[in-house]
């Protein structure tokens, strides 16, 4: 996982991270400009939702884990 830019106005960052054909996924955020993600909570996935996202996700980790970052809760559901 990666970590976020210093900024000193940034607002928390919320990570959405998943293996493609898993049904759930992970929810992580980051409060702290600079920080690591912190897990939330696991999401059960919908895969409308998630099939929007595998196109824009990246999926660069060796784990196979595909990623997307929101700067609002509210679009994954938490």
């Amino acid at each position: 996982m990666h970590t976020t830019p210093t900024h000193p106005h940034a607002r928390p960052l919320w990570v959405l991270r998943w293996q493609d054909g898993e049904e759930w996924g992970h929810l992580s955020v980051v409060t702290t400009p600079g920080a690591r993600p912190e897990f939330v909570e696991f999401v059960h996935r919908d895969p409308a939702f998630f099939a929007n996202l595998a196109g824009s996700s990246r999926r660069d980790d060796p784990d196979g884990f595909r990623e997307a970052w929101f700067t609002s809760s509210a679009l994954v559901g938490a």
